[in-house]
Parts: C-alpha cells; structure tokens; sequence
C-alpha cells in the first residue's frame, strides 16, 4: 500500500511480522553451531555448512508456507500471547454484560468473537446484508459515499487514506491519498505472462465466480478487467513524484471524483475544512485514473467491483466454505500452504493487528525484563557510533558529505525494546457474538486515531509497530531505528552469549538497519529525515559503481532455478553487506578493549560468522520461493548469507577457505561499500 518513497526498511526475516524476548538464565543448545552430519564445507555453502542439519530435520508447520529461525521464536511468543488471550476471554466470558472498561475485556472480547465457533454463521449474514445493500446504489454520489465508508472501515478498494508526512517534512502528519490494493497481491499477476501467473489468474476467477454465485453478485467477471487497468496504473506511477495541494485544488484536478459525499463519509469533515487543507497525492497517475472511472463506469459495474471489494476483504474472516475458498487461492495457491491458519491463531493475528498496542503492553509487562533493554541499547549506541566512524572514513564520499554522514548517524534515533508510553484502547465497544462488526469497529477506531495526527509533530517516542514482532525497522522519516523486543531473544541475542555471537546477529541487524540510512532512497533524507539530497552527482555514480558488482552477483545466483534480481533487492543486500561490516567492526573494538587472547579473538570471529549464518536459516516451499523472487525486496536468506560472508578476509581465516572452493572470491574481487 506505501509508496516506493514511504515504504520503511526492515530486516524482514518472515512472512509474519511478530514477537518476543528471553527471560532464561542460561543459553538454549543450539545445534547449529556443530559441523552438520553431510560433507558441505563453508567455502562451498557456507549457509548449509552451518544450517544443513537444521534444514534436513525441519518440519514447516502446515498452515505456513516457509519456516524459519523467526517462526520458532514466534512460535514461543505465540504461546505466550495465546495465555494472555486465554485469560482475558476467561474474564469476559465469567463477567457476561459487562461493559468493557480495560484492555482484558477488549482483548477478550475480540477472542471470543472470532472462537466462540456456533456465532460464526451470524458474521455470513452480516457481510451477506452489507453486500445486498449496494444493490440499492443509485448514482455517482451515492459510490461515492460507499467508499468513503470502505476508507473509513479499511476495506481495500481504489482510494485508501492514511495519514503520513510529505518528503521534505516528515516530522508533520498530512492527510495522504495512495492506490488501494488490488485482489492479487502484486501488479504483475495482471500483467506479467507466466505460467505460474497465468494460473493464479484462472483461479482468482474461479474464486470471484463462486462468490458472485453465492452472494448474488452479476457480472463479477468485469472486475478483472477493470483490475487489469489498475494494475498497469499502478506499474505506470510507480515513480511519480508526491504533490501537496490543497483540497480545492485537488476537487478542481479530478472532478468527477464525488468529493462530498466521500470526504463526508470517510472523514465526517465539512467541505469547507477539506477545500483549506493541504492533501498529500503520492501518484497522480492513479488519481487520473481514478477519475477517468467517474466518467466511465456505470453504476452497476460500480455495485459489482465494490461488491468484491467488500467480499475479499471479509473472506478469512468468515468461517467455512469461505475462509477455506480464501485459503485455497491466496494460502495453498500463491504460497504453498497446505492447511489454513488455525482459528485460534486467526484470533491472535487480528489481536495482534488491531489490539497491537493493549496486547503489547500486557506482554512487555509479563515476559520483557527492563535489563535487556538495557543490555541492548548499549550495544546498538556501540554500532552507531562504530557507524559514524565508518561512513567519516569513507574515501569515495567528499570530506564535507563524510561529515554530513557522520552527524546523520550520530543523530539516529534508537528505539529498543518497547516505547516509553503504549496507547491506549478506549471509546469502543466491542460484542462476543460479532467478529466481522468488531473488525470494523476497531478499524473505525485506528483510521479516527490516525486522523488526529493530522497537521501535529512526529513523535518519535511512539511506536506504530508491534513490540512482540521478530523484525527490526529504519524509517527515513524521523531518521529513526526501532528493535522491537521479538528480534531480542536466542539465537538473535542473549545475556549470556558470547560478544561474537551477539554482534553476528542482533549487532548485524542494527547495521543492516542502520545502513538503510545510506541506500539508494536514505542518501536522499537529512539527518533530521527530511528530503534534501546531500550527496553530490559524482558521489552518487561512484555509489552506483560500487553497488554494480553486489547486483551482478546476485542476478547470477539461482534460487528453486530462478534468477535472483539483483536489482530489486540492491538496497538490502547494500545494509547486508554494509550492516555486517560495522558489526564486525564495533565486535573488533570491544574484543581489543577487553584485551581477549588470539584464541578468544578467533573464536569470537568464528562465532560471529556462524551467528549471522544462523539468524537467516529458513526452509521453504516452491511456491512461496518463486513469488519471492518477483516479489520482495529481499534477496533468499541462503544468498544472503553466501554472498555476503565470501567478501569478508576473517571469514576465509576462520574457516580456511581456500582458493578452488565455490565461494572463494580472490581479495581485488571483494566488495566493500562502506
């Protein structure tokens, strides 16, 4: 849903984003660490020399389509969220017509709501109600008041409001308008001609005429078309530039847009508030499309594509045949999944999404000690300052963009573990009987929260992520880093290990992170995360000269027979090798200020080595693997770990890599950045 320029970066480890932290007094035994029963060697596969065993004895988990070192620290959290909804649904199902009044009775009443299994069939007729209505629709005006409802609720459809800053001042909220999203989740589903699309096509219809079949929908095979024609929209704005207008402005550029009755509808502002506003347009490619629809569609093709808008949207949500129709196309299709999400973890993930900020406070109070906070910041203000040192030296940047680039660093907002203040759930009711009205509920409420950001100051001490999730994020705006406490546990981080271990995995991640400050989008924001290109034409050539060498060698590395593309994954693979190298760096430091002997020193280096190694052991299926590939920005975990390692000179000393093994790269072919 963001656009290219607003997307966070994030070390995206999985496929769900979620959890953690550990609260044991000694370090799990980790297998890993030991030579694996085959003959792989590091120089030859380093991934599967250290992963290997894992990797053979690894079972994915049924309702998933990949499994990986963030699935079983998940699956830990999971655990210890699942006992925190147990006991809250405990209450409100002892405690019946009691007004919800804390966080236990909203994060149990949402449980219950999507558990309690003989109420699921109400949720049918409420979205079989919702659907119907839309028959009544009448004109332009009237769609227009529809899908300002859909803004308002988050129902994906063509137009979707969030509120974000613009480019060149990001520490103040503007009300934005981005493409909403389309059935698939990629444009090149509609566009791209391969077999594997082609298919998912055929049973995207297949799916939609079932559903138009059993909720009364006509023509529902026009949606398709007119998806196809969002999709090369989309494509076509990928790169158009953001526009701040006033409301006035934007009603008098795309007219045909019924502007009341939407801004009435998703925002409950009088037009004279939205004509003096200032509006952020983040494609107006879109937007002329959109428009050109006004013109062109008529209302009964307007009921059908808000129909299935509406339809795909609620869908998981209902219990079978439906949630099972959603599953076999978007799980077992398009991902590989042979079994659909277990209600009870449906329940957790819509808490988790919608409750984020109550469930979060209530695990960072039961399973997050305040000294691993501690712990960590520590080392992640070493790496920072270790970064600085870093960028200060670059001799391929000019000595004034050097400076620039160590006080941009310096300046880096760091946010471990948990924010200072949590948010608090209030003014909602929720019902035990009604899952798909609570869902709606709670996204009124968030799109309400987030229109009071509108035209206030970034406050970087709040978080809009999820304090359980095992992932790490950079944002450009605000110039900001945040570690959630899911990425804080073994084998990412522990109390008790060693140095070595700790910098390879947590400490690679804040560098990873870190050097997104620096990547093809982060060397275009200030210190303070404003847009103000501050490299010069010749620096920003010599940046691409460098990063040249990292895409070819990607573009040629296969993955399930496929070309990686180099180019897509080019800033992530930039902070991996980046980000390993300050690491490495800030481990090298503190190991000389502790004055450790040389077999220390080694087994130190060693360790850090097979830590990186370990925090990106992932088994997947085929499906999910090739979807990837055309999809994500982040290279397979395996090339991320083989061809990154091979251009470090202690990684050949630590696992004598020696010319002839597959990995080798001679010293003149090793690429440094940074």
């Amino acid at each position: 849903m963001a656009t290219k320029r607003r997307k966070y970066h994030s070390i995206s480890r999985k496929t769900y984003k979620r959890k953690g932290k550990d609260r044991t007094a000694s370090i799990p035994t980790y297998p890993a660490i030991l030579p694996p029963k085959k003959s792989t060697t590091p120089g030859d596969d380093f991934y599967m020399y250290i992963n290997g065993s894992w990797i053979r004895h690894a079972t994915i988990p049924s309702y998933l389509s990949s499994y990986s070192v963030s699935d079983e620290i998940e699956g830990q959290i999971d655990n210890e969220l699942l006992s925190i909804l147990d006991k809250a649904r405990i209450q409100v199902k002892t405690k019946a017509n009691v007004r919800i009044q804390n966080t236990n009775y909203f994060i149990g009443t949402l449980a219950e709501s999507a558990l309690n299994t003989s109420v699921q069939p109400s949720n049918v007729n409420f979205v079989r109600n919702l659907v119907s209505k839309f028959g009544c629709i009448r004109d332009t005006s009237e769609v227009g008041t529809t899908l300002g409802e859909f803004i308002r609720f988050q129902v994906n459809t063509i137009l979707c409001m969030i509120v974000a800053p613009t480019e060149e001042q990001t520490h103040t909220y503007r009300l934005t308008i981005i493409p909403g999203k389309l059935g698939l989740p990629d444009s090149s589903y509609y566009l791209d001609k391969t077999p594997e699309k082609e298919a998912a096509i055929v049973a995207y219809m297949q799916l939609l005429s079932m559903l138009g079949e059993d909720f009364n929908v006509s023509s529902i095979e026009t949606v398709l078309g007119l998806e196809r024609i969002a999709a090369e929209s989309i494509r076509k704005g990928r790169d158009d530039l953001e526009v701040l207008v006033r409301g006035a402005d934007l009603i008098q550029m795309y007219p045909n847009i019924p502007w009341s009755t939407l801004v009435l509808s998703s925002l409950k502002w009088p037009m004279s508030k939205f004509r003096s506003h200032s509006i952020l347009i983040t494609s107006k490619t879109w937007m002329k499309q959109v428009n050109k629809w006004f013109r062109l569609l008529s209302i009964p093709i307007w009921k059908t594509w808000l129909s299935v808008n509406m339809l795909l949207h609620c869908l998981p949500l209902l219990p079978a045949p439906y949630d099972t129709m959603d599953f076999e196309l978007y799980g077992h299709k398009l991902r590989g999944q042979s079994e659909k999400v277990p209600q009870q973890r449906l329940a957790l993930h819509l808490t988790e999404k919608w409750l984020s900020s109550s469930l979060g406070e209530l695990f960072i109070h039961s399973y997050v000690p305040h000294s691993v906070k501690l712990h960590v910041l520590e080392i992640a203000r070493e790496i920072r300052r270790v970064a600085s040192e870093v960028v200060a030296s670059t001799e391929w940047l000019h000595p004034i963009t050097r400076k620039k680039a160590k006080i941009k660093v310096q300046s880096l907002y760091l946010s471990v573990a948990y924010p200072s203040t949590f948010r608090k759930d209030k003014g909602i009711v929720l019902h035990p009987e009604h899952l798909v009205q609570n869902i709606f509920t709670l996204a009124e409420a968030d799109f309400v929260r987030e229109l009071e950001k509108v035209n206030k100051q970034l406050d970087n001490s709040q978080w809009d992520d999820d304090v359980f999730a095992v992932n790490a994020y950079y944002y450009n705006e605000g110039n900001r880093l945040i570690l959630p406490s899911g990425i804080l546990r073994w084998p990412f981080f522990h109390v008790k290990a060693s140095d070595g271990w700790n910098f390879g995995g947590l400490g690679a991640t804040i560098g990873h992170e870190i050097c997104h400050a620096f990547d093809e989008d982060g060397k275009e924001y200030d210190e303070y995360g404003n847009k103000n290109p501050w490299w010069s034409k010749q620096e920003t050539g010599r940046f691409l000269e460098k990063t040249r060498a990292l895409v070819q060698l990607f573009d040629k590395t296969l993955y399930f027979g496929q070309h990686i593309n180099g180019a897509l994954t080019s800033s992530e693979n930039i902070a991996d090798l980046a980000g390993l190298s300050i690491a490495l760096n800030a481990l090298k430091q503190r190991l000389q200020r502790k004055h450790v002997s040389p077999p220390v020193y080694g087994k130190e280096l060693r360790d850090f080595f097979i830590s990186y190694a370990t925090s990106w052991r992932t088994k997947e299926k085929k499906q999910k693997a090739i979807q990837s590939i055309f999809m994500d920005v982040h290279a397979p975990p395996l090339a991320r770990v083989n061809n990154i390692v091979c251009q470090f000179d202690d990684w050949y000393e630590c696992f004598n890599v020696q010319p002839g093994d597959v990995l080798y790269k001679s010293p003149e072919e090793r690429i440094r950045i940074f």
